[in-house]
């Protein structure tokens, strides 16, 4: 084989293609629909981030540690981040209860096809700024903008 080829190979092998990317599309919108209805009036919103939302996931075959991002916005900015992923987690072991799952000291994280997602706290903070709520291994609280 020529190296031409072997990048070629390669290229393919780091692309998901496009009915992954539909069905990880529909995964997203079935999970936010289905968080609207367990959180109720306590969620704000939820939003892919990382590299899934830029389009450079890469496909779990060539990362082991690929995973879609969605960020679950809440109202409530007075509680633990202790809090919203015991939330997180009853939402997850409800909404996926045939898939497994983990939790981390900053997400919860479902391993369903086709793609994991992992599910991060947040509240909104105004100026289209969300705030991962704080930790204490951390001196200052994690920011993500819009």
């Amino acid at each position: 084989m020529s190296m031409r080829s072997d990048l070629i190979s390669l290229s393919k092998s780091l692309l998901i293609d496009h009915a992954t990317l539909t069905n990880i599309a529909r995964s997203i919108a079935q999970l936010a629909d289905k968080s609207r209805e367990f959180f109720s009036y306590e969620l704000q919103t939820t939003m892919a981030f990382g590299p899934y939302s830029h389009l450079t996931l890469l496909p779990t075959r060539a990362d082991g540690h690929s995973a879609v991002d969605l960020m679950v916005v809440f109202h409530s900015p007075d509680k633990s981040l202790d809090h919203y992923l015991d939330h997180l987690q009853r939402f997850v072991n409800k909404a996926l209860p045939s898939y497994p799952n983990s939790r981390t000291a900053f997400s919860v994280t479902s391993f369903c096809a086709p793609c994991p997602i992992r599910l991060s706290p947040a509240i909104d903070v105004g100026a289209a700024s969300y705030r991962i709520p704080s930790v204490t291994v951390h001196s200052s609280p994690l920011f993500y903008s819009s």
